[in-house]
């Protein structure tokens, strides 16, 4: 059975080909911005657990944290996201297929532990 994050790359991929679309009563930018930059976080959470060591983990007091996680959702419009996971330039059918076999599916399985 996959697991959540097979599921949700796999999501991704299946809707390329709908990335043109545009309803400006949702959002100012198009799915094909929206897919790239889902992309880009699930990937960049990934390379992060890669570096990550459970012995440095620290627990702290988040005050967003608990709020998001007590209402159920992110307040829409209220986050910025880092630059890092903003995509830039043009996006097409061609740029987010040429990404997907490098950091989608067949990325995460291949780093997944046997």
């Amino acid at each position: 059975m996959p697991d959540s994050l097979t599921v949700c790359l796999q999501e991704i991929e299946n809707a390329i080909p709908l990335g043109d679309l545009l309803m400006e009563e949702v959002s100012a930018v198009s799915t094909f911005w929206h897919l790239s930059h889902s992309m880009l976080v699930i990937m960049g959470i990934v390379r992060v657990l890669e570096h990550s060591k459970a012995d440095h983990y620290r627990l702290t007091l988040n005050l967003k944290w608990w709020f998001i996680r007590l209402r159920g959702s992110i307040p829409s419009g209220r986050g910025q996201s880092p630059k890092m996971v903003r995509p830039e330039g043009e996006i097409g059918v061609s740029r987010l297929e040429g990404a997907m076999p490098k950091s989608g599916v067949q990325a995460v399985e291949a780093k997944r532990p046997v």
